[in-house]
């Protein structure tokens, strides 16, 4: 049934895992005072980003130096915090969907006519149900939405705005420049994709070029996209 939107439970169990593992990440950065360091760091990378007269031309050096510049507060940007395997995430979206399957109902009544006998008469349904697929070579669950609730929705006309992961919109302050394959981009928030770096030793004085793979001309590239 079309009508139906549906998605594989065991999918869903690990979306919502690793939700968690983002959101747990950016605890851990407050708590060990990375997110203030690194609110210093930005800093001044954003001087030198906005001066009237850039003594660095590449955002990279910029980040680079503004890196080197508060090297002596101790605090690194990178800690090396074990990634969470697929198999924690779906312990962790199984307690999650658990707790949303048995708790999350609607009233079917709602929108009925009251009752004058019995005003507060109600009739609690699960917004959550599951089915089994409709392959025969794979046993697997489907979550969907009671068809009631959809029903709703879709005669309403009121349909909600579309909601985007944060990595997918674009940034209001600039981005960091890729020094490595695991910093770059997003402040906080990490990306599915990296721009290929062979060097990413700074040396004060040498050409910021060189630290670059790009095997043409440099300044023949739109700032815009030195950050990617």
């Amino acid at each position: 049934d079309t009508e139906l939107q549906h998605v594989s439970r065991s999918l869903f169990l690990l979306q919502l895992g690793e939700r968690v593992e983002s959101a747990c990440l950016v605890w851990r950065k407050q708590n060990a005072g990375i997110i203030d360091e690194l609110v210093n760091v930005y800093k001044i990378y954003a001087d030198f980003f906005t001066a009237p007269k850039r003594k660095l031309e590449h955002f990279r050096e910029m980040w680079l130096r503004a890196l080197q510049m508060n090297a002596e507060s101790g605090v690194s940007l990178d800690p090396e915090w074990p990634k969470w395997s697929n198999q924690i995430c779906m312990m962790v979206g199984q307690e999650l969907y658990r707790i949303l399957y048995d708790h999350l109902t609607f009233n079917t009544r709602a929108l009925k006519p009251q009752d004058p006998e019995n005003p507060h008469l109600r009739q609690d349904a699960p917004v959550l149900f599951e089915v089994t697929s409709d392959d025969p070579g794979a046993a697997h669950y489907e979550i969907r939405v009671h068809p009631i609730l959809l029903k709703w929705y879709k005669a309403s006309g009121r349909h909600a705005s579309l909601v985007f992961n944060p990595t997918e919109l674009p940034m209001l302050c600039p981005p960091l420049p890729w020094i490595d394959t695991k910093q770059g981009g997003y402040l906080l928030s990490s990306s599915d994709a990296t721009r290929f770096i062979r060097k990413t030793t700074y040396f004060p004085g040498a050409d910021a070029a060189a630290d670059d793979d790009l095997d043409f001309d440099i300044s023949m590239i739109p700032r815009v996209l030195d950050s990617l």
